[in-house]
């Protein structure tokens, strides 16, 4: 955050510095200059429409792994509930069962609330990440719309050239930390997804164990005579 404010006071003082100056005849036409803002501004948009798509497209690709590893997991807890608690035995486990009706059943309420906190965790950070990407996408075009501003509102008689050289290649700095930022959105999903995997997978042992513990009482009422 302070590399971010410390570019937007730069872009401030180059702002209050860029001006259109008559020059020889070297220099370049304010139309030749203004039309070279505009592709940059162009591209630029261009960019920043792609790198939107870019996002969306990530985004709903990790919703759908988010999903899929849920189910994943929700189906072998499934699998292990109805194989330890059938109630298709006899009469005798049918009651031992119905007796001890209320672990069965907060195990599984255990179970999908630890699963909800998984995908609490795993989203957590979603909107902090994004709203760091759009935060540089803010400052790209700006730059170069004053720019064009500037020199549209100088006489086409006059050469121009910006005073501070520098200024293109601070727009240029800009575009490269927003794909810095982008990158790290990137590894910010395939991090989240690999730690939800391994919350969910850290919830089905925890529900393993509460299924052995409740085993273990159910053979015990199943074995008194």
């Amino acid at each position: 955050m302070f590399l971010f404010k410390l570019f937007i006071f730069m872009l401030s003082v180059l702002f209050c510095c860029a001006t259109c100056e008559p020059k020889n005849e070297t220099q370049p036409s304010t139309k030749s200059l203004i039309h070279k803002f505009e592709t940059d501004a162009t591209s630029s948009r261009t960019q920043q429409e792609y790198d939107r798509n870019q996002m969306r497209s990530w985004a709903d690709a990790f919703q759908v792994q988010r999903l899929e590893a849920c189910v994943q997991y929700r189906l072998q807890m499934i699998k292990h509930q109805e194989h330890n608690f059938k109630s298709d035995r006899n009469s005798k486990w049918n009651d031992c069962l119905y007796a001890h009706r209320n672990d069965t059943r907060q195990a599984a309420t255990q179970y999908y609330s630890s699963e909800q906190q998984c995908l609490r965790q795993a989203a957590s950070e979603d909107t902090e990440q994004r709203e760091n990407v759009e935060l540089w996408e803010k400052q790209v075009a700006n730059p170069y719309l004053f720019l064009i501003y500037e020199c549209e509102n100088r006489s086409l008689e006059e050469r121009v050239q910006m005073q501070n050289d520098k200024f293109d290649e601070l727009i240029h700095r800009l575009l490269q930390l927003k794909q810095v930022a982008m990158s790290s959105l990137q590894d910010y999903y395939r991090s989240s997804q690999t730690s939800l995997e391994s919350c969910l997978k850290t919830c089905l042992s925890e529900y393993l164990d509460r299924v052995r513990a409740i085993m273990s009482v159910l053979n015990k009422c199943y074995s008194i005579t």
